[in-house]
């Protein structure tokens, strides 16, 4: 079987950790989870999810990010990458795929509702600080 890449519509798992080591402690920051539908942003598709398309499972992807640009490029994803953001440097970070999953018409409707309430998809009004 082949396995599935991402593309329209993907329920897609990311690991995400920044490419930095603690000089305390000489370990990296611990990764975060987040996983999400590939593709139903309000304004199309964000330049993460660009960088995504048709990757597969195990696979990393380098990004960086810069504090003046995080809503720009993450739009509604922009909440699951913010405690990354420094205010004054940009971050390289990995965000490497767990998994892939066909989404259910159901899901991806879900998925958009909760946009349109909210939206960028991050609360709106500054609350996350991309605003």
């Amino acid at each position: 079987m082949t396995p599935l890449q991402i593309e329209f519509p993907s329920r897609v798992t990311i690991a995400m950790k920044t490419d930095k080591v603690d000089s305390l402690s000489g370990k990296s920051e611990s990764s975060i989870y987040f996983d999400f539908i590939w593709g139903i942003g309000l304004n199309g598709l964000t330049d993460f999810e660009m960088a995504l398309l048709k990757k597969k499972q195990g696979e990393d992807v380098p990004f960086t990010i810069h504090p003046e640009t995080v809503h720009g490029v993450f739009e509604h994803l922009a909440p699951q990458v913010l405690s990354f953001c420094r205010s004054n440097a940009e971050i390289y970070v990995t965000a490497s795929i767990q998994k892939i999953e066909l989404a259910s018409n159901r899901e991806v409707v879900k998925a958009m509702a909760g946009l349109k309430e909210s939206g960028c998809g991050c609360g709106g009004e500054g609350g996350c600080g991309c605003h």
